[in-house]
C-alpha cells in the first residue's frame, strides 16, 4: 500500500465524519432561522440540537473514525473495504483474456 493510500485511509473517516457534522449544524441551523429563532437563541439551540442529532443519526461514521483512531494507535492499517477502480478491473478482465486466447 502507498503512503498516499494509507494516509487517505487514515483520514477519510474524519473528513467524511466532520462533513457530516457540518452539513447537519447548517441545516439545522437554517431550519430553525426559517422557524423564527435569532440572536443567541438561534446559536445556543443550533448548538445544542445538531449535537444531539449527530451523537443520534451518526454513530455509523463516529465508530468509523474509532476504529481508525485505534487501528492507527496499535499501527495496524485501517480496516477499510477497497474495491477494485474501473481501470484496475479493466486490466484484470485484459489480462484474464489474453491468457484464455493463448491457453495459459
Amino acid at each position: 500500500m502507498s503512503a498516499a493510500a494509507a494516509y487517505a485511509g487514515v483520514v477519510g473517516p474524519f473528513v467524511r465524519y466532520s462533513i457530516l457534522r457540518l452539513t447537519l449544524l447548517v441545516a439545522v441551523g437554517l431550519v430553525l432561522w426559517a422557524v423564527g429563532a435569532r440572536g443567541w437563541l438561534w446559536l445556543l439551540l443550533t448548538a445544542v440540537v445538531s449535537f444531539t442529532a449527530s451523537y443520534v443519526l451518526l454513530r455509523l461514521p463516529r465508530e468509523q473514525v474509532a476504529q481508525s483512531l485505534e487501528a492507527r494507535r496499535r499501527g495496524e492499517a485501517p480496516a477499510r473495504p477497497s474495491r477494485p477502480s474501473r481501470t484496475s478491473r479493466r486490466i484484470d478482465q485484459d489480462a484474464a483474456d489474453e491468457d484464455a486466447e493463448s491457453g495459459g
